[in-house]
């Protein structure tokens, strides 16, 4: 029961992820499992499973850190790619500059033959 409500979020973003590498899933369920994780062990090892779980699935703050873990994986899926983008283009842009100045000297040093 508690696999089951702990990773609702990881279930429904698996279900309704069309892409082909299914990135938002195992962002999502990875640190969804990572959440849920610690509240498992203690209904494994309870001799009662069943009230171990209802007393861990009746708890806010256990819910709370299992889908916390869900939206730190919404979060991580949402704001990494543009990050990424951004620090690709500045290392572009730098890159750039850097054949324009090697350009510029080569247009020096063989004069204007090179560019024509």
């Amino acid at each position: 029961m508690v696999a089951v409500f702990g990773l609702l979020p990881a279930i429904v973003v698996w279900t309704v992820d069309r892409s082909v590498d299914k990135a938002a899933a195992y962002s999502v369920g990875c640190l969804n499992l990572a959440g849920v994780l610690p509240y498992l062990l203690p209904v494994w090892s309870a001799g009662d499973g069943i009230g171990a779980a209802m007393e861990i699935l009746t708890d806010a703050l256990a819910l709370a850190v299992m889908y916390g873990g869900a939206a730190c994986g919404w979060m991580l899926f949402l704001s990494l790619p543009s990050a990424v983008g951004a620090v690709r283009k500045v290392i572009a842009e730098r890159r750039v500059a850097e054949l324009k100045a090697d350009q510029e000297r080569l247009i020096k040093q063989w004069s204007g033959k090179v560019a024509e």
